[in-house]
């Protein structure tokens, strides 16, 4: 379990620094600021704050990786924020996390989790995601499939 929000953080926050940018000071402070915010807002139940935080940090054009990796050694064992964050980040509209989300729902095990990569990928409304939704349309788990279904469902209605 303690694994799993550390790989989320890693896996959608990595595709954002594939840029291979010169991080600015002014990158870092504002990496470790919107991350730290996104998590009190979080742990507190704070979740307008925490959305917000979220999408000040997608918004950025580069993150300060090192800033990241920090951040998610310290902040390893939350679930509820974990899901949160991928809940979010699928209300952001972001198209730069589907690639990431489609590669976590293939590995990821927990239920509360991947349920929450499905929700996000459905409001992204992204194609890419179809084929990796359909393949678990199977799943033993009923709230999987039921979630799987809706995605589908939202993906092909906004590709209207």
């Amino acid at each position: 379990m303690q694994g799993n929000f550390r790989q989320i953080f890693a896996v959608i926050l990595f595709s954002f620094m594939l840029a291979g940018c010169k991080v600015s000071q002014e990158c870092t402070r504002q990496t470790h600021e919107y991350l730290g915010e996104y998590l009190g807002a979080a742990q507190s139940g704070e979740w307008d704050k925490a959305r917000a935080s979220v999408n000040k940090l997608l918004a950025m054009k580069e993150i300060d990786s090192e800033a990241v990796q920090s951040f998610i050694k310290a902040n390893g064992s939350d679930e509820a924020a974990c899901c949160i964050f991928i809940e979010i980040v699928g209300d952001s509209g972001s198209k730069k996390t589907v690639k990431p989300l489609i590669a976590m729902l293939e590995q990821e095990k927990n239920v509360n989790i991947k349920t929450s990569i499905i929700y996000a990928l459905g409001k992204l409304k992204d194609k890419r995601a179809s084929g990796s939704l359909e393949k678990i349309l199977n799943d033993e788990s009923w709230s999987i499939r039921m979630m799987a279904r809706e995605a589908l469902k939202e993906i092909e209605n906004g590709a209207k």
